[in-house]
């Protein structure tokens, strides 16, 4: 399963990104949403872990432009709301 892991805070990207490498999967981790529309633009994911809070913007806002586009890749949304 290849997994986009779009955090900003870095000891909790770290341990999600170990976490998920640690049980056999892709894992490409990103901070902040332009990167994350780079990533989605040029790779197809199995899944989508969104933070809501990043610093050039907010997670949801990603997550309704891909559903608009016909995205539908499953997403879980992580955040400290």
């Amino acid at each position: 399963m290849r997994i986009l892991l779009v955090e900003d805070t870095v000891g909790l990207g770290e341990a999600v990104r170990e976490q998920i490498a640690s049980e056999g999967h892709a894992v490409d981790w990103v901070q902040r949403l332009s990167e994350a529309e780079a990533a989605v633009s040029t790779t197809c994911y199995d899944l989508l872990l969104l933070d809501l809070l990043l610093p050039d913007g907010r997670g949801l806002d990603l997550l309704k432009r891909r559903r608009k586009a016909g995205d539908t890749t499953p997403t879980i949304i992580l955040t400290a709301l």
